[in-house]
C-alpha cells in the first residue's frame, strides 16, 4: 500500500473498531468438527470408533501423572470429538504452531492434515494393515513423503530442517529412526516407535524454529496408548538421543536442532581414530581393569613368548589380548604351549598359570573408539566453541558414559577362564554375563568364582598334606612342599604360596609331622619335634629345611637300633644227611631292617656252619637252630626224617601263633579250632593276661584256679605285682630306697 492507501485503511479500521463485534470464525472444538467433515463422509461417529476413543481416554486418565495436557474430567469428551485423530494431532497445532507468522489456523491444518490422511489411508492399503494404530496419532505424519514435507515446511517458513529430517527421522533409505526401528524388538518394530517418537519431537518443538522444546510427558501423551508401554517410549528416546545427528536432549525436553549434535561430531573424529591408537588405548583400559583387585594372584599381560610368562611357585593370571579371542583353535594352541615351555626348557609351575581370553572383541574396540572421539572433541578447542551450554553439560556426560561402556565391554569379553584340570588338559569355566556391579574387582570376581568351584583354595590342612606325600621321599624340602601344589594339576592350588607355612606348623603342632635343617655332612637336625607349637613365622621356604612324617622324625630324636632278631625260614624239613640254609634278619625299635653284627650260631640234630649252613645228621626228629647276637636270640624249627619210601612220615604240622580278641575266641574255634578237634595230636597252648584291681586280687585266683580244676587242667594260676613307675630323670630317691 501506498501512503494514501495506508491512511485509508486507518481510517476504516478505526471506524470498524466504533460500529462493529469480534466474532471468533471458529471455537477450538470446532475447529476439529470442521476438519472431521472436510476431510471424511462425516455421518457422525461410528460404533468401533467410540469404543476405540474411549478405550484410548481410560488408558489417559489411568496414566494421567505421566502425561501432559489430560484432565480427568473431560478426557473422553475430548478423545471423541477428535476422532479419527489423536487430540495431540490437533493439540500441537494449536499450542505451538499458530504462533509461526505463515502458519494459517484452520486452512493450513486442514491442508498438513488432507496430506496425512491421504498418505497413510493408501499406505494402510498398500502394507494391509499398516502399524494397526486405531487412532491416527501425531507420529504417524509422513515426514518421508516429499510432497508433505514440502507442505510442512511452507508452514513453517523455511525448508531449512530437511537435512535433519531426512536424516534422523525419514526420508533417506538410512535414516536413523527408520534404521532403529529395523533393529528393534517386535514390540518397536512393530508401532515403528522410533520414527513416530522423533516426529513427535519434531512436531513439539516447532521444527527447531524456537526455544520451543518437547516435554518428555508431551512425548508420552502423542506416542504411547492402550497398545504401547511408558517405558517403550522411554527406550526409544535413549536410543534416538544416542544415535540421532540433530537430535538434542537438556533434561525431559528434546528438540531437533539446526546445527549437528554431538552424535554427529562423534561419528566425524571415530572416522579419524586409527587402529593403533584404538588398540593401544583398548590395551591400556584392559591393564587398567585387570591390575586393580587382590593380589596374588599375579598378573601377566600380553605374552608375545613363552619365556614372558614367569615360572615361579605363585598363581599367575596371563591376560591374553584381542587377537587372542576365546573359541579360536590358535588361542588354544597357544596356551597349551605356554603351559608346556619356557623359554628353551620345559615349564615346571604349569598348574599356576590362569588364563583369560576375551571374546569377540568387536564391542570392546567400537567403545575404545569413542572413548577416544569424545576425549579428542574435549580437547578441541574449535569444536567445543560451537557447543551451546547444554551440549557442553551433554559432552562431559558422555565421556564418562564412554568410560563405563568400556570398562562394561572389557568386563563381558573377559568371561573365560582357562587352566590346567587333574588329568593335565586345559578345561575352560565360563563366568557368564557379568557386570561390574558384580564385584570390586573382574579379578575379585574371578578369584571368589574359582574358590567356590574348588579350582583354587586359601589353605591346605596337614592331613592332606600326609595324602600327598611322595611315597620315594623320606624327608620333603618346604620348597618342593610349596612348589608341588603348582607344578602337579593333581593338587590343589594355593592362591597364596605363603599358606603352606601354616599348614607345617599346624602339622607340627598336631604330632603328625617334624621339622628338620639339614647340616650338610651331619645330616638332618630335628629343630620341631612331632606335637611342639610352632609359629607361621618360624617356617623357611627353602631346599635345606624338611619336613618328616612323625616316625621318620622321632627316629631323629632316637636313632635306630637293633632290638630284635629272626632267623628265617622260621621252620624247615629235610632229609637226613641234607643241608638247609639260614640268615638273620635284624629290626629295630621301629620295626625297620637294621644291621646285625657278629652271629653265633647253635644246633641240634645236626651241625651249623657261621655262615647259617645246617648239615642234618642221621637221627630223624625235631630239632632247632639258634642264633644269638649280643643279648638277643632267635631260633628256628628243623624237621628232619629218613627217606622209606613213603615221604616225610607222610604228614605236615598246621602252626600259627597271635593274639585272638576275647569277643572272637568263640569264632576262633568254630572257624578254625573245631575242625581239627577229633585228631588226638592236636595241641592247643593258651596264654592269658588280666589286669585286676589288688582288692579283688585273691578272689580273682581262686575262682580262676577251681574253674581250672574241674576243666582238669593246672591250678598254677599266678598273680604278679605291678610293675613300678620307672626313675624319672626329674625325681631323686634316698639311698634305703
Amino acid at each position: 500500500m501506498n501512503p494514501e492507501d495506508q491512511r485509508d485503511h486507518e481510517s476504516l479500521k478505526k471506524l470498524l473498531d466504533r460500529l462493529g463485534r469480534a466474532i471468533m470464525m471458529a471455537a477450538e472444538r470446532e475447529t476439529a468438527e470442521i476438519i472431521r467433515r472436510r476431510l471424511f463422509e462425516w455421518e457422525g461417529l461410528p460404533e468401533d470408533g467410540r469404543k476405540a476413543a474411549l478405550e484410548y481416554a481410560d488408558w489417559a486418565i489411568d496414566n494421567a501423572a505421566s502425561l501432559s495436557g489430560v484432565d480427568a474430567s473431560n478426557a473422553r469428551e475430548m478423545f471423541l470429538a477428535s476422532y479419527p485423530f489423536h487430540p495431540a494431532v490437533l493439540s500441537v497445532f494449536e499450542r505451538k504452531w499458530q504462533s509461526l507468522p505463515r502458519f494459517q489456523r484452520t486452512r493450513g491444518i486442514l491442508r498438513l492434515l488432507a496430506l496425512w490422511v491421504a498418505h497413510n489411508y493408501q499406505e494402510e492399503h498398500r502394507t494391509r494393515g499398516g502399524t494397526g494404530d486405531r487412532l491416527i496419532m501425531p507420529g504417524s505424519a509422513p515426514v518421508e513423503d516429499p510432497t508433505f514435507r514440502a507442505a510442512m515446511f511452507e508452514q513453517l517458513g523455511s525448508n531449512d530442517l530437511e537435512g535433519p529430517v531426512t536424516t534422523d527421522i525419514a526420508g533417506k533409505s538410512d535414516a536413523w529412526a527408520e534404521k532403529l526401528d529395523r533393529e528393534a524388538s517386535n514390540s518397536i518394530r512393530k508401532h515403528r516407535l522410533h520414527k513416530k517418537t522423533a516426529t513427535v519431537i519434531l512436531f513439539e518443538s516447532n521444527g527447531g524454529q524456537s526455544r520451543e522444546r518437547a516435554s518428555l510427558p508431551e512425548i508420552r501423551t502423542a506416542v504411547a496408548g492402550p497398545d504401547v508401554l511408558l517405558s517403550e517410549v522411554e527406550q526409544v528416546l535413549e536410543s534416538l538421543t544416542r544415535n540421532c545427528y540433530y537430535l538434542t536432549q537438556d533434561g525431559n525436553y528434546y528438540r531437533f536442532s539446526l546445527s549437528p549434535n554431538l552424535n554427529k561430531m562423534l561419528t566425524d573424529y571415530r572416522a579419524g581414530v586409527s587402529e593403533r591408537d584404538r588398540d593401544d588405548r583398548l590395551r591400556r583400559e584392559i591393564e587398567k581393569v585387570f591390575r586393580t583387585g587382590p593380589r596374588p594372584p599375579e598378573r601377566c599381560f600380553w605374552p608375545a613368548r613363552t619365556q614372558d610368562v614367569p615360572d615361579r611357585a605363585e598363581l599367575t593370571l596371563v591376560v591374553l589380548g584381542p587377537e587372542h579371542p576365546a573359541g579360536e583353535r590358535a588361542t588354544q594352541r597357544w596356551m597349551e604351549q605356554i603351559t608346556r615351555e619356557h623359554g628353551s626348557s620345559g615349564r615346571t609351575m604349569k598348574s599356576a598359570l590362569l588364563f583369560v581370553a576375551p571374546e569377540d572383541p568387536t564391542r570392546m574396540n567400537e567403545a575404545a573408539k569413542s572413548l577416544i572421539a569424545w576425549q579428542q572433541i574435549d580437547e578441541d578447542e574449535e569444536a567445543k566453541k560451537r557447543l551451546d551450554e547444554t551440549q557442553a553439560r551433554q559432552l562431559d556426560r558422555a565421556i564418562k558414559r564412554a568410560r563405563s561402556d568400556l570398562r562394561e565391554a572389557i568386563w563381558r569379553a573377559y568371561r573365560r577362564v582357562y587352566l590346567l584340570d587333574a588329568s593335565g588338559d586345559l578345561k575352560e569355566i565360563d563366568l557368564g554375563q557379568i557386570t561390574s556391579s558384580a564385584a570390586d574387582s573382574l579379578v575379585e570376581y574371578i578369584v571368589n568364582r574359582l574358590l567356590r568351584d574348588d579350582e583354587i583354595t586359601d589353605g591346605v590342612g596337614a592331613n592332606r598334606l600326609l595324602r600327598y606325600w611322595p611315597p620315594a621321599l623320606v624327608a620333603w624340602s618346604t620348597k618342593a612342599v610349596r612348589d608341588a601344589f603348582y607344578s602337579s594339576p593333581a593338587l590343589p592350588r594355593l592362591l597364596n604360596p605363603d599358606a603352606i607355612k601354616r599348614t607345617i606348623a599346624d602339622g607340627v603342632a598336631q604330632g603328625l609331622i617334624g621339622y628338620a635343617r639339614d647340616m650338610g655332612s651331619a645330616g638332618l637336625r630335628l629343630e620341631k619335634r612331632p606335637g611342639d607349637s610352632m609359629a607361621e613365622s618360624d617356617v623357611e621356604i627353602t631346599g635345606d629345611v624338611f619336613i618328616l612324617k612323625r616316625e621318620d622324625a622321632l627316629k631323629l630324636v632316637d636313632p635306630p637300633k637293633l632290638t630284635e632278631i629272626r632267623i628265617e625260614p622260621a621252620e624247615v624239613r629235610i632229609k637226613t644227611g641234607e643241608k638247609a640254609s639260614f640268615r638273620v634278619v635284624g629290626l629295630d625299635q621301629y620295626g625297620e631292617p637294621c644291621d646285625v653284627p657278629e652271629v653265633v650260631w647253635e644246633a641240634t640234630g645236626g651241625t651249623i656252619s657261621e655262615a647259617g649252613e645246617f648239615q642234618a645228621g642221621s637221627d630223624a626228629g625235631q630239632f632247632h637252630v639258634t642264633a644269638r647276637s649280643g643279648s638277643l636270640e632267635s631260633s628256628a624249627e628243623v624237621r628232619i626224617w629218613k627217606d622209606n619210601g613213603n615221604g616225610p612220615n607222610g604228614n605236615r604240622t598246621l602252626r600259627w601263633s597271635g593274639q585272638v580278641p576275647p569277643q572272637k575266641w568263640m569264632n576262633f574255634y568254630m572257624r578254625v579250632i573245631s575242625k581239627h578237634a577229633l585228631n588226638p595230636d592236636l595241641k592247643l597252648t593258651i596264654s592269658f593276661e588280666i589286669p585286676v584291681s589288688t582288692d579283688d586280687a585273691e578272689r580273682s585266683v581262686a575262682e580262676a584256679r577251681a574253674a581250672l580244676r574241674e576243666l582238669g587242667l593246672s591250678d598254677d594260676v599266678c598273680c604278679l605285682e605291678a610293675i613300678p613307675k620307672p626313675l624319672q630323670a626329674t625325681e631323686a630317691y634316698s639311698p634305703d630306697e
